[in-house]
């Protein structure tokens, strides 16, 4: 991987940007070559959440600046997107160091995004105590930041995505969403958490077909909630085009839009009764597990092919 971009500046609730220039980058090339390296390597894993997306087209094109720009236009867009973090921050954000780096891959062509790196809680104050002039030396304080595969925060643009989406990490996205706001960028969930959510919505548009839909979407192919949709109704009649639309909406209006479906990352449902569990794939769970309300309780019945064995502890 090269690195031809890199500039930074120190960020955090009411911080003033200054004006960015083009940092030096051989000191630090080769802690930002391991973080951005192990970034593409967690966008590929199994089970990653699929690229995000732009719902501001002005932070989508000075995401673009970044990638694309000649250095002045690298270094306008920067500048924009860290003010517009700072603008999200309030007193109880850490504050950090916002770089912005450009670099060609072998594997994603050329990527470009910002990273935000802070403090790890051990070491306080450490990067205040280098702030001269407003400006941070990253060489001198990269040694405090988070490590390579611990950042928390960034968005990254590649040669291989469509221009309007991005990949984005945030470790604290239901806890913290000014990162994710400040860029104007919605995520989806995670496969797992994708599935988990139609089932969900499964459930409130048709409750009646809810446990034959689940049967059918668990033998369904990977792709888009319509297609997944299309391929149940060919196994429950029962799913309407009005149905299907309604699950496609209701999925598209979420804080994280499901959009796409996984079906092979079924989803575990878990049964508590006091003391006892029964933990299963969703789908074994409406084969086999029936609970009815009983005038005083409830009652679980399950239903087994072959002969329960009894495992003492």
């Amino acid at each position: 991987m090269e690195i031809t971009h890199m500039t930074y500046a120190l960020v955090k609730y009411g911080a003033q940007i200054p004006v960015p220039r083009l940092e030096p980058i051989e000191e630090v090339r080769a802690f930002l070559t391991e973080h951005v390296e192990k970034l593409l390597t967690e966008t590929r894993q199994v089970g990653a959440a699929p690229a995000g997306f732009f719902d501001n087209s002005q932070k989508q094109k000075q995401f673009r600046e970044l990638h694309s720009g000649d250095d002045t236009q690298f270094l306008d867009a920067y500048r924009a997107l860290a003010v517009a973090l700072v603008a999200q921050m309030n007193g109880t954000t850490k504050l950090g160091l916002l770089v912005g780096v450009r670099a060609t891959t072998a594997t994603d062509g050329v990527i470009a995004g910002v990273m935000k790196l802070e403090v790890l809680s051990e070491h306080g104050a450490t990067l205040e105590s280098h702030v001269e002039n407003g400006r941070v030396r990253l060489a001198a304080v990269k040694d405090v930041l988070d490590k390579p595969g611990k950042l928390q925060k960034c968005a990254i643009v590649t040669s291989n995505l469509p221009d309007e989406k991005v990949f984005s990490k945030d470790q604290l996205q239901d806890a913290s969403k000014y990162f994710l706001a400040a860029f104007g960028i919605k995520i989806h969930p995670r496969p797992r958490a994708a599935m988990r959510t139609f089932y969900e919505v499964v459930q409130e548009i048709a409750p009646s077909d809810a446990r034959r839909i689940e049967d059918a979407v668990i033998t369904c192919s990977p792709g888009t909630v319509a297609s997944v949709l299309t391929e149940v109704a060919g196994k429950v009649p029962e799913v309407t085009p009005a149905i299907q639309f309604d699950i496609v909406e209701s999925l598209n209006n979420r804080d994280q839009p499901v959009t796409v479906l996984d079906p092979a990352h079924a989803i575990q449902g878990v049964y508590t009764l006091g003391d006892i569990t029964i933990n299963a794939p969703m789908p074994v769970l409406a084969e086999f597990v029936r609970v009815e309300k009983r005038d005083e309780g409830w009652q679980v019945i399950i239903e087994c092919p072959t002969e329960p064995r009894l495992t003492r502890k």
